[in-house]
């Protein structure tokens, strides 16, 4: 009896089948122009602290915030305005104590001249780019100090880091080169601020 096995190959079809390259499929929607197999770099986690210096409480007429200009010698964001900001090392005990360290480090000042008015709460940013996950912790100092917003800003000492310090109005932000996501910061941590006022200010 013979059995007929119309639907397999012949072995000398199967040896080619074997040692021939699988086809090549192609996107049904992205031209083969676009297609790359190639994936982006993983992301380097970062932790860091920012701090506004203040020149007062957000109600006082002359409030002002200060913005430092980075340097030409920072590798990362140069010439770009910032909050006083830096990586959290392994030897702080907090993100707050990485915050005073790091102002006292490019600043020069520590209390009982600054005084914290708000430790906001974190958040992330990408920076596709540098390839780097940020994590932000935003805080908001008070310098103890007399006089307007230009003797307050001569207490401050510039480092290597930096080239420049204003102190600026919140509206005035917008119009400067900033780092990447520092308006949000900023908006975020004084409505903290300002929402602990009015919650005092009800009791």
């Amino acid at each position: 009896m013979r059995f007929f096995l119309p639907h397999f190959r012949s072995p000398r079809s199967t040896t080619h089948l074997l040692s021939s390259p699988p086809p090549r499929l192609k996107h049904p929607h992205l031209p083969s122009s676009r297609l790359t197999s190639s994936t982006p770099p993983p992301l380097t986690p970062r932790a860091i602290v920012s701090s506004f210096l203040c020149t007062g409480p957000p109600s006082h007429p002359f409030f002002r915030i200060s913005l430092f200009k980075r340097s030409a010698s920072v590798p990362v964001y140069p010439h770009l305005w910032a909050a006083c900001s830096g990586s959290i090392e392994p030897s702080d005990a907090s993100p707050l104590a990485a915050a005073l360290r790091e102002i006292h480090e490019e600043t020069g000042l520590q209390p009982p001249a600054i005084e914290l008015l708000r430790a906001g709460a974190s958040y992330e940013l990408v920076d596709a780019a540098l390839a780097t996950r940020w994590t932000i912790w935003p805080f908001v100092w008070m310098l103890r100090g007399e006089g307007g917003p230009e003797k307050l800003q001569g207490m401050v000492r510039l480092g290597e880091e930096h080239s420049e310090v204003r102190f600026v109005r919140v509206e005035e932000v917008e119009g400067l080169e900033t780092v990447e996501g520092l308006g949000r910061g900023l908006r975020g941590v004084l409505s903290e601020v300002e929402g602990e006022g009015k919650e005092g200010g009800g009791e």
